[in-house]
């Protein structure tokens, strides 16, 4: 289960780019690594869907058999699973484990919010300033 990302799906960010003066090849790596780190958070910390609701509860007989946290919390395995893949101008972060594409429906985890949007956009200015300072 993974989802993946081409730069062109970021029409902000890439606005953005563009005005300073187009550094798209740099940007995979830097915002692949920011997503991937913003998924193992939401995971393992917020419990959240990428625009910040919080996951409906465990149901009835599940919640009572103790094993709720499992897999998402108790054994680490999703979270750890979690990775980034950079491919040109396109990036993927998902994860490889069998549930992983059914915990994603009843509770998703995949995907890019608000407040995602503004740490690229920082990230941007990061990689310019860097590509700016290495061109003087």
């Amino acid at each position: 289960m993974s989802l993946r990302f081409q730069t062109s799906g970021l029409d902000e960010a890439i606005a953005h780019v563009r005005r300073l003066g187009g550094i798209v090849d740099e940007l995979g790596e830097p915002l692949a690594v920011v997503l991937e780190r913003q998924t193992k958070r939401r995971v393992d910390v917020e419990k959240t869907t990428p625009e910040g609701s919080g996951w409906p509860a465990w149901t009835g007989r599940y919640a009572a058999s103790g094993q709720a946290r499992e897999p998402l919390e108790r054994s680490g395995d999703l979270i750890d699973s979690i990775h980034a893949e950079v491919s040109g101008d396109a990036f993927e972060v998902g994860s490889d484990l069998p549930y992983a594409a059914r915990q994603e429906r009843r509770r998703r985890w995949l995907g890019i919010g608000r407040d995602d949007e503004r740490e690229f956009l920082a990230v941007v200015d990061q990689v310019a300033e860097r590509l700016a300072g290495a061109a003087a």
